[in-house]
């Protein structure tokens, strides 16, 4: 159950990174420009807490979020913090789904 939480809070903060970099790569000049200037400066001024929350929010798309997060000017080690703080709850809920599951096909 905990390593099987730990695998994937790894591969979720990772996919997150790797979405976060390409959309730094190809589009932060692009996505800027939009009507974003408000948003942008409300994850800018409190970069953790901001992805926390966004993250622990029931409705809501990581991809989506990743490129917005890319948009922006916050520091990669903030967007992994705060992303990994804020699937963290998610990630833990569903291992533990998967481990009770395995467990109950087995009985």
């Amino acid at each position: 159950e905990w390593l099987g939480s730990a695998l994937a809070q790894v591969a979720t903060t990772l996919g997150s990174l790797l979405v976060f970099t390409w959309g730094r790569w190809i589009g932060r000049d692009a996505l800027r420009h939009g009507r974003l200037g408000k948003v942008l400066a409300w994850l800018e001024h409190r970069p953790v807490a901001s992805n926390v929350v966004i993250r622990i929010c029931p409705i809501g798309n990581n991809f989506a979020t990743n490129l917005l997060y890319a948009a922006s000017r916050v520091r990669t080690r903030h967007f992994l913090l705060g992303t990994t703080l804020g699937t963290l709850p998610e990630t833990l809920v569903y291992a533990l789904l998967g481990a009770g599951v395995r467990s109950a096909s087995t009985v």
